[in-house]
């Protein structure tokens, strides 16, 4: 049950799967699972070799605070890679890449606000919450690198993930599950952050 988070923090979202869906006349309970690619490494047995890297720097008198990641999608996705600008209703920017009839990967906002994601096969997983893609939106929704860390705190995850949230000031890495949520900083007051596919402060 995806469906209940998904209403209760990104409801706009199912407005926007509804108009893929009648928009390209594909069934709409495929395009829902088009959505859902982490979701499905974790309730599957589907194995898939990840290796996606994030790393992000603070600012600095001599640099803006800096986020970004290779984004190793499967080969299926070779192509096909899509990046989508965004403007919404009450005039948000977002830039976000993605594939055709998917609500986005990853991706930066105006406001400004940024996220990268590597999945966390190892962590605990659940058969409802929010699905990555959602939280992806989700965090391009809010309006700084506060609001993105407080929204990922207050969210339940349906699937192990590291979100690299970067701000105007400051970039964090966040390893969320079903049941935890830590952030990873390799040594105090480290001015930089970065992380792969392998938890390093999570256990569950």
């Amino acid at each position: 049950d995806f469906i209940t988070a998904i209403k209760t923090h990104t409801p706009e979202l199912l407005e926007e799967i509804k108009g893929i869906a009648d928009g390209s006349g594909i069934d709409h309970d495929v395009i829902m699972m088009h959505q859902l690619g982490d979701e499905f490494f974790f309730n599957s047995e589907y194995i898939f070799a990840h290796k996606c890297s994030s790393i992000g720097i603070d600012k600095t008198d001599n640099h803006p605070a800096i986020a970004g990641q290779n984004m190793d999608i499967p080969h299926y996705f070779h192509g096909y890679q899509t990046v989508m600008h965004i403007t919404e209703s009450d005039g948000r920017e977002s830039m976000v890449l993605t594939i055709p009839g998917h609500i986005g990967i990853t991706g930066m906002s105006a406001a400004p606000v940024s996220v990268n994601c590597n999945i966390l096969m190892q962590l605990d997983y659940a058969r409802k919450g929010l699905p990555v893609s959602f939280i992806v939106r989700g965090v391009l929704r809010q309006n700084s690198y506060e609001e993105a860390r407080d929204f990922l705190h207050r969210i339940p995850h349906a699937s192990g993930q590291n979100y690299l949230i970067g701000g105007e000031d400051e970039v964090g890495s966040f390893e969320c599950s079903a049941t935890a949520i830590a952030e990873f900083r390799p040594f105090a007051e480290a001015p930089f952050t970065y992380h792969t596919n392998h938890p390093l402060v999570t256990e569950s």
